[in-house]
């Protein structure tokens, strides 16, 4: 029933399942940046699959150890992961640039998979015995759709400076914060209490696309950026508050969407996920 319900899940269509990553034979490194996705590797033949065991057996299918599916496997995440070019060749996104930028960080499947636990990877009885335990990780590959990864993605310290705030937000993660799909937004709200009532603040950390003909556009079809703000990687980005008069506290709330009005507006996606505020981090402070 588990297999069946996960093969016939909406999250399948989304284009990388199973059978996409456990299929690549090899991935052609010493190919031209501009070279990314299926044209950067090599498929498996019919009936054979890989895997990072060297001892792995199927009844099902062949199967071969590769390093990228182990020890080496940011090279399969930046397959798809870098080098994000609109149509005319322009680069709005590089999660492998981010992420070498940074010393020593850990590798992305810690994250976005699990750390490696003890567990099996298959249930299928091992050369006549049980099943094989093993070093694993979970498969549930988390990111952006992920409240339960982006709560405590980031860290809010605050300052206050000739009678402002400064709110710093910083990023503890190997790459920008967004990064990947170009239009990501990260909304600081900030709501204040005290005798009176007072207006909310908010600020929008996002990037923003035009096309050749200097129209608003989606970073696939974009040839210049007009804005860029990110938190990035390993680092902070401050954002500067007035208090009103008279407040005394505030808090601090921030969200991730994953798409920002401009491209939801450009788009016509009314559906709630996209616009939905999943909640990162909060923070109150006394003014």
């Amino acid at each position: 029933m588990g297999v069946k319900k996960a093969v016939n899940s909406d999250k399948i269509d989304e284009g990388i399942n199973c059978a996409v990553c456990h299929n690549i034979d090899k991935i052609h490194k010493s190919k031209d940046d501009s070279v990314r996705g299926i044209h950067l590797v090599e498929w498996m033949k019919p009936g054979k699959m890989s895997g990072p065991f060297k001892d792995a057996k199927s009844p099902y299918h062949e199967t071969y150890y590769r390093d990228f599916m182990g020890k080496n496997s940011n090279e399969l995440c930046f397959v798809c992961h870098a080098n994000n070019r609109s149509n005319v060749g322009h680069i709005f996104s590089n999660t492998q640039a981010e992420y070498q930028s940074v010393k020593n960080p850990k590798a992305c499947v810690a994250c976005h998979m699990s750390e490696k636990m003890e567990g099996v990877a298959s249930n299928l009885a091992f050369e006549g015995g049980g099943a094989k335990e093993r070093h694993i990780r979970r498969h549930t590959f988390l990111g952006a759709h992920s409240p339960e990864l982006l709560d405590g993605a980031i860290n809010i310290s605050m300052k206050k400076a000739k009678g402002k705030v400064i709110v710093q937000l910083q990023n503890p993660n190997p790459h920008n914060i967004p990064t990947g799909y170009g239009g990501r937004a990260i909304i600081v709200d900030v709501q204040f209490s005290g005798v009176g009532k007072y207006p909310a603040q908010s600020f929008t950390l996002t990037s923003k696309f035009t096309n050749k003909r200097n129209k608003k556009s989606v970073p696939h079809c974009a040839t210049e950026i007009k804005s860029n703000e990110f938190i990035p990687a390993m680092g902070n980005y401050d954002v500067e508050v007035n208090p009103p008069q008279g407040a005394a506290s505030m808090e601090v709330k921030v969200y991730f969407v994953l798409v920002n009005e401009e491209i939801r507006d450009i788009l016509k996606l009314e559906e709630a996920i996209w616009s939905e505020k999943m909640l990162m981090a909060k923070k109150r402070v006394k003014l």
